[in-house]
């Protein structure tokens, strides 16, 4: 392996170009302590302080793997013995250290490699499990949405009657038993598409009030009115009459012009009534 012995004096670098093929860092590190053994009679001579230099020993890649001081190499050169046994050691126990490291940050990209592999396959069965989830649930969702329908009828059961028909038709509905508590319902629920009214029911308000309360009041809900007489119905603007008694298919096919398309439920109601 090629190593490179840059010098450092202070903030400025004298970069080492050649290198030399070294077969290991503990080698490298001998060299250079007896490069700077050598060169610190000459910067003597020049009058220049041997102190502030240092070598930083490189691999191929440009990575400092070791730095040497001039200052440690002339502490060491005073000792008597046991110097170049020491810098050797304490070269190994160095070397041994930064081969620790090296390894655990192999180990640590190799665990972070993995574990980016998982998430992004994670995330890619994530993304097509959402888009299979949120086709299927916008389904689900338009078959649950359910138009309101307010049946304003005062006989018990005919109301009960024409209001089952319409759930099984697939609409959501809302009974009431008079004028007054259907725009009580009108004025807490802000979703009915349409009131199929009886005209005569109790109270101060019958369906032709309601019909020309609604239409000034609330002008998106469509009105339907039914009888069992012949009530003035012309008096006041209406989306369709029934008398009864009536056919709930005929009620129905009539509803979904105004409120929505044919749901396969609605379809079922209708072909039922009409065998029937």
């Amino acid at each position: 392996m090629r190593y490179y012995f840059h010098l450092r004096m202070g903030q400025t670098i004298s970069p080492d170009e050649l290198g030399l093929e070294l077969p290991d860092l503990e080698t490298a590190c001998l060299e250079a302590f007896k490069a700077a053994q050598e060169m610190w009679s000459e910067l003597l001579a020049e009058r220049s302080d041997p102190l502030v230099r240092s070598f930083e020993i490189a691999d191929e890649h440009g990575q400092v793997l070791l730095t040497l001081p001039f200052r440690e190499v002339l502490e060491r050169a005073h000792k008597p013995t046991g110097t170049l046994p020491t810098l050797t050691q304490t070269l190994k126990a160095e070397l041994e250290k930064r081969k620790i490291l090296a390894a655990s940050l192999q180990e640590q990209i190799k665990a972070t490699r993995k574990t980016v592999e998982t998430t992004r396959k994670t995330l890619d069965e994530t993304s097509g499990l959402l888009a299979y989830t949120l086709r299927g649930g916008l389904a689900a969702a338009a078959e649950k949405i359910r138009p309101t329908i307010l049946v304003a009828e005062d006989e018990v059961l005919l109301r009960m009657m024409i209001a089952d028909q319409l759930r099984s038709a697939g609409y959501s509905v809302v009974e009431a038993a008079s004028a007054q508590e259907a725009l009580d319902v009108l004025a807490h629920c802000f979703d009915v598409k349409l009131i199929l009214s009886d005209v005569r029911m109790p109270g101060s308000m019958d369906g032709v009030g309601l019909a020309r309360l609604v239409r000034s009041e609330y002008p998106g809900v469509k009105v339907l009115l039914t009888s069992g007489h012949s009530p003035a119905i012309d008096a006041v603007e209406h989306d369709g009459f029934f008398p009864k008694p009536y056919d709930p298919a005929q009620i129905i096919i009539h509803i979904k012009t105004f409120v929505s398309e044919e749901t396969p439920a609605q379809r079922r109601v209708i072909a039922g009534s009409r065998e029937r």
